[in-house]
């Protein structure tokens, strides 16, 4: 799990709750209702930033099965948007490559 996991404030219910103060652009981890904006004042949910993750489950096994999911899930997703950075790289008929030159890779923006 990334660093920012785990409030600094002490009221953490979960080892992976993100601390309010945590960068969320940049946070893996669990969250309440209400945490880190607006946009989760009814709704609680997981964070996966960067690349990483993290398993969850009563037994070792469901915590591995869960991780793999999540990390399976983040390859996709970056194959998706890699391939659709790169649509439109040709259709403004931009260098190759172009997004992450100038953003930075795109594993650590996602």
């Amino acid at each position: 799990a990334n660093s920012d996991a785990g409030a600094s404030n002490g009221h953490s219910k979960h080892p992976l709750t993100i601390s309010p103060l945590a960068d969320s652009a940049h946070a893996t981890g669990v969250h309440a209702a209400g945490a880190l904006s607006a946009y989760n004042a009814t709704r609680e949910g997981f964070v996966f930033s960067d690349g990483h993750t993290f398993g969850v489950g009563d037994e070792p096994e469901e915590s591995e099965e869960f991780e793999q999911a999540m990390q399976a899930m983040f390859e996709a997703a970056l194959a998706i948007a890699r391939q659709s950075l790169a649509a439109i790289e040709r259709r403004m008929e931009l260098p190759a490559g172009w997004f992450e030159r100038e953003m930075g890779p795109i594993t650590a923006n996602s």
